[in-house]
């Protein structure tokens, strides 16, 4: 054999055996666990509660007070009547118009305490035989085996749970060492202004710098992610940023019988175009942690791919841009959402102008944003402005090399034997960016398991809650409330847990 060619086949075989052995690594099962007890559950009064939880019509609008605040009235009286053990031996804090913290005090002091985050404000969803639901949203009925009603996934039903776990462990005499902070807001849909971000101010005020924190976010699921088989729990590390971004352009008014080339609504119109045309460049990590995380449970090739992005990075990064569930995790996304412009059909349009809604990657910035938007139209007359209070930055990484993140991940599969747990990135926005500010280990996951048809429910018809999933969300935050509880976590050295 000819030496060129041996030294190239040479060269071939060590980068092919470079690649394997960077899929074994890459592919390497999660560490399994022995399961943890939990404690008998039995959901009936707990979905009665829930059903009269989800008949307060706990609306915001935003900018706007509540529409109706006797409906936070009502939620507040339900949580005393129905969790008295709580109200008698937890502190009582109130902000804003109807937000509360309540304060578990633990035996020792010293151990900063963890904070557990829910919303009782929902989303409106329209009555009626048009608006397409099954049960009345606000009826809070109980049939089919579930608890039907917005605000049954976000978040009332999160919020049952934790109160019915907290009635359980003071029932059985249970007392933490460490601190348990739980952080009711009343406008999550609208921004948590008055809520989230009070409590979250107060709190760091009063110097206190929570060990963990655990908000709504990623669930149980099955089949929403590409290669994956199987129940698959979904942590969410970091949240995206966000910003509202005001396009316009001016143009000169006159009659349509005599336009110009080119009018304000054409410009905006190819400026818009041109956005969609050039998006943000792809980054794969947030998917391979994602990945790398359920181990060999992906399918092989999904993985060789991936263990190997800095060959396969374009290719990937195409695939992943074709489906907006995964292209929405690999990038800074902007897509306009509103649009106006003209005054008359035979009027030539003196103004157009669009809004974009920007949700920010973590690792980018807004100027950065900002700057991409204004190379790619490279137009003076397309005026970009952000809207004022529509913007923050993405929240910063929480670390999975913790160990409240891996008690997390053990009782997550401890509730669910048959899930994986995986890191990822939640695109969407909630209360824990306030907390992030105050605690660098903020944790998004909610404990139920969805099906994709329950998933399409959140904000949108028949939202419903399974009486099953239900008790498996009490077991898991009274599991979590009790290991999270304990002062020796404090101790625990970054890098896996046993």
């Amino acid at each position: 054999m000819p030496l060129p060619l041996a030294l190239v086949l040479a060269v071939l075989l060590l980068i092919v055996a470079v690649m394997l052995v960077r899929t074994a690594l890459f592919m390497r099962p999660p560490a399994i666990h022995p399961p943890l007890p939990l404690p008998e559950c039995e959901p009936e009064v707990a979905t009665e509660h829930l059903a009269e939880a989800l008949r307060c019509r706990t609306l915001t609008l935003a900018g706007q007070a509540s529409p109706d605040p006797a409906a936070f009235i009502a939620l507040h009286g339900l949580l005393e009547r129905h969790y008295p053990r709580v109200h008698a031996k937890l502190e009582c804090l109130r902000f804003g118009n109807h937000s509360l913290l309540y304060i578990w005090h633990g035996s020792n002091p010293n151990p900063a305490p963890v904070l557990f985050s829910a919303h009782q404000d929902v989303v409106p969803a329209e009555e009626g035989s048009s608006g397409g639901w099954r049960f009345p949203p606000f009826d809070g009925l109980i049939a089919e085996g579930a608890i039907w009603g917005r605000g049954a996934l976000d978040m009332k039903g999160p919020l049952i749970a934790i109160f019915e776990a907290m009635e359980m462990l003071l029932r059985e005499g249970y007392h933490p060492q460490r601190s348990i902070l739980v952080a009711l807001g009343e406008d999550e849909e609208s921004g948590g202004h008055q809520g989230a971000a009070r409590i979250a101010t107060w709190l760091a005020e009063q110097g206190i710098q929570p060990m963990a924190v655990l908000d709504e976010g990623g669930a149980v699921v099955e089949g929403m992610i590409r290669g994956i088989q199987g129940p698959l729990a979904l942590v969410g590390i970091a949240e995206k940023g966000f910003a509202v971004l005001h396009v316009s352009v001016e143009g000169d008014e006159g009659h349509a019988a005599l336009p110009p080339q080119e009018n304000a609504i054409s410009i905006l119109a190819r400026a818009l175009t041109r956005l969609a045309a050039h998006p943000l460049p792809a980054h794969l990590e947030h998917v391979q942690n994602l990945y790398a995380a359920v181990g060999s449970a992906a399918r092989p090739g999904l993985q060789f791919v991936l263990a190997n992005s800095w060959l396969f990075g374009g290719w990937i990064a195409r695939r992943l841009s074709a489906d907006p569930r995964t292209n929405a995790l690999i990038r800074t996304t902007i897509t306009p959402t509103l649009i106006r412009g003209g005054l008359k059909e035979n009027v030539l349009p003196p103004r157009a102008e669009a809004w974009l809604n920007v949700r920010i990657l973590p690792g980018e910035s807004l100027t950065e944003v900002l700057e991409h938007i204004r190379q790619v139209l490279g137009d003076p007359r397309v005026q970009v402005e952000i809207v004022p209070g529509a913007a923050w930055a993405p929240s910063p990484l929480a670390s999975i090399r913790t160990p409240a993140y891996a008690t997390l991940q053990r009782i997550i599969t401890s509730v669910y034997p048959q899930a994986l747990v995986a890191p990822y990135l939640m695109v969407m926005a909630s209360d824990s960016r306030y907390y992030a500010q105050i605690c660098p280990h903020v944790y998004r996951f909610a404990p139920y398991y969805l099906t994709p048809l329950e998933i399409e429910g959140i904000h949108g018809v028949n939202e419903h809650l399974s009486i099953e999933t239900l008790g498996k969300m009490i077991q898991f935050y009274a599991a979590l409330m009790r290991t999270w509880g304990q002062a020796r976590l404090e101790s625990g050295e970054e890098g896996d847990v046993p």
